[in-house]
């Protein structure tokens, strides 16, 4: 990596940890990128050069704190487990960074949701392959001709999807500090899910 480069990466980790440090403090609304740069202790101009308005910028901590909690998380997983046990932990790894930062995170949480432009794109993206992870895992369940006829893979995997939205949703109105309760949410949200789309092993 050239001295340019490399600076430039500093620049832009800086501003990111000086803006997590902002959003915390002051609130996303009342952060300005004047306040910023003068947290970060750069010009104004370096701001815009990194991040063109603030929805990007909190995108961007956003994408950074997903790529970084799912890395660790897939790094950890027992692919031996069962599609539960695998989505649990990934739920799991997710929720503990979230309960690290509980204010920051439902800042992040709720301000992402209707990004759009390049950051949005990113990040839809980056649900995307979370979706494809599941599906794949419903689709060797399909192999081992485990589940019912007729159910389409896409659609369960939203539907996991959205049992681990709820699950956060209520574990960040009421402050995440036992995360592992809304982990136990979304694991019985899965599990009846589970049932429904499994062929009966009964009679």
């Amino acid at each position: 990596m050239s001295k340019r480069l490399q600076q430039k990466e500093e620049t832009r980790a800086a501003l990111l940890s000086s803006a997590r440090e902002l959003f915390v403090e002051r609130g996303y609304d009342d952060t300005t990128m004047r306040h910023l740069a003068k947290k970060a202790g750069v010009a104004a101009g370096t701001v815009f050069a990194h991040f063109p308005d603030k929805a990007s910028l909190l995108a961007a901590i956003f994408y950074d704190f997903i790529e970084e909690t799912m890395e660790g998380a897939y790094a950890t997983l027992d692919t031996k487990a069962t599609s539960e046990e695998q989505m649990a932990h990934m739920v799991r790894c997710l929720f503990r960074r979230y309960a690290e930062n509980p204010n920051l995170s439902r800042t992040l949480v709720k301000e992402s949701f209707f990004l759009s432009g390049e950051w949005g794109d990113r990040m839809t993206e980056q649900g995307l392959a979370f979706l494809r992870w599941m599906e794949g895992l419903l689709e060797r369940e399909r192999e081992r001709g485990e589940l019912r006829e007729g159910v389409e893979l896409s659609i369960a995997a939203l539907g996991i999807w959205s049992h681990y939205t709820t699950a956060l949703i209520f574990g960040l109105r009421e402050g995440m500090e036992d995360f592992e309760r809304y982990v136990g949410i979304f694991s019985m949200l899965l599990g009846q899910s589970m049932r429904g789309y499994r062929k009966s092993t009964e009679g």
